[in-house]
């Protein structure tokens, strides 16, 4: 268990030992010493240093978070700079897709009439079957004929 662990557990007993020492000290203090004054003085004294003392670490710690808060307000004006460049990427591409999809539908739609046409060429008798006689190619008769069939363009 760390120092910091310790303090924050038994923090509460610590400080009451302490203050209950530093309050036994004082009322010691002001009984052995007859001229209370004397001790005023210096309870005055110590307590002038202890709070510029304090006011020091006040402004030390006052510029280290406003150090720390910078970073931090640095850090977090990267972080939303990156966020929007990805941002605008995604917006990219999700525009991309959409006009992609929109070309898929539009072929789509538009695949529907050929088939019809090609249906109905087929339907009108323009896929045509050519039968040439083989008599016809190599002059001899009886043979089997040939059989080519082709999609007559329109």
């Amino acid at each position: 268990m760390g120092i910091a662990e310790h303090f924050r557990i038994h923090g509460a007993v610590h400080a009451f030992w302490i203050i209950s020492i530093l309050v036994l000290i004082i009322t010691a203090l002001l009984l052995l010493v007859p001229n209370g004054s004397f001790l005023r003085d210096y309870i005055s004294f110590a307590s002038s240093i202890a709070s510029i003392i304090l006011a020091i670490i006040a402004i030390f710690y006052s510029m280290f978070s406003n150090q720390s808060f910078s970073e931090m307000v640095g850090s977090l004006q990267s972080s939303v700079q990156n966020t929007s460049q990805s941002s605008a990427k995604l917006e990219d591409a999700s525009n991309f897709l959409t006009t992609l999809a929109d070309r898929v539908s539009t072929e789509i739609s538009s695949l529907s009439p050929r088939f019809d046409a090609v249906e109905n060429k087929i339907e009108k008798g323009l896929l045509t079957d050519r039968i040439v006689n083989s008599s016809n190619l190599n002059g001899k008769m009886g043979q089997r004929p040939i059989i080519r069939t082709s999609l007559l363009q329109a």
